[in-house]
């Protein structure tokens, strides 16, 4: 396993909220949400869904788009190192795909080489 590989399962591992994340906006404020979902024991039932209890989203962030330089809500730690490491992690995980597809493409040239003096 690659240490981008690594960083990245270790930064999801810690990450508060592991269920699906989205953003919610109006022309006022941009929002940031977490599925919340705590795993539920037994059967699947009333408000369980795949194993788990499912409750209104949580919100990460809400930060205004104009006349406030803040944001009103604060992701929890594990959240917000997840966030901040996002940019830098994707570009690492796109430049790993790229490689690897290089290296699938150059071992089949070369098995399609070999086979073809065989």
């Amino acid at each position: 396993m690659t240490d981008i590989v690594e960083r990245t399962r270790k930064l999801l591992a810690e990450a508060e909220h592991r269920g699906a994340w989205y953003v919610e906006e109006n022309d006022d404020f941009w929002e940031l949400y977490a599925e919340n979902k705590v795993p539920a024991p037994g059967e699947n039932g009333l408000g369980i869904v795949d194993g788990f209890y499912v409750f209104h989203p949580f919100k990460l962030a809400k930060c205004a788009k104009r006349n406030q330089a803040f944001a009103e809500y604060w992701p929890e730690p594990g959240d917000a190192a997840l966030i901040a490491a996002a940019p830098s992690i994707l570009a690492e995980l796109a430049d790993e795909v790229e490689r690897l597809r290089a290296e699938l493409e150059e071992a089949k040239h070369t098995a399609w080489e070999r086979s073809e003096h065989d």
